[in-house]
């Protein structure tokens, strides 16, 4: 999940049962430390995982208090400009079945990911986009 977009206080992700939420903001952090205080958090950004059954709950009391709440949807295939070439993470089975299907072969592989020249990116990218796959850049 992507951690600085303005206007939004809580982005929120379904993830393997749980809800994981990411407070952005002071006054989101706040009110996180104030009501969630007693829950696992994860990862470098103190993300909050409450159970999936649980997690509409929080969200409507969130809104109710005036914070702006979003979902993330995670991206079908990453990438991140490397210098002088691109990575390409495949991370959803529908992308990896677009990659089987439309990438020439034999593909560079580097840390999990396929290597593209900066030639051949703008074209892959709008390939992707045109088929409906979500992208992402990383930083």
């Amino acid at each position: 999940m992507r951690a600085y977009i303005s206007g939004i206080d809580v982005l929120h992700q379904v993830q393997d049962g749980w809800l994981r939420l990411r407070f952005l903001t002071p006054a989101a952090m706040a009110w996180r430390d104030k009501n969630l205080d007693g829950f696992d958090r994860a990862g470098i950004h103190n993300d909050v995982l409450v159970p999936l059954l649980v997690g509409s709950t929080f969200l409507d009391l969130m809104r109710s208090e005036g914070l702006t709440c979003i979902r993330c949807v995670p991206p079908d295939v990453s990438y991140r400009d490397d210098g002088s070439v691109i990575l390409f993470w495949f991370a959803s089975e529908k992308a990896q079945q677009w990659a089987a299907e439309n990438l020439a072969e034999p593909v560079t592989e580097f840390a999990g990911a396929v290597v593209v020249e900066h030639r051949y990116a703008g074209p892959l990218l709008e390939g992707l986009e045109r088929d409906g796959l979500r992208t992402l850049e990383r930083p």
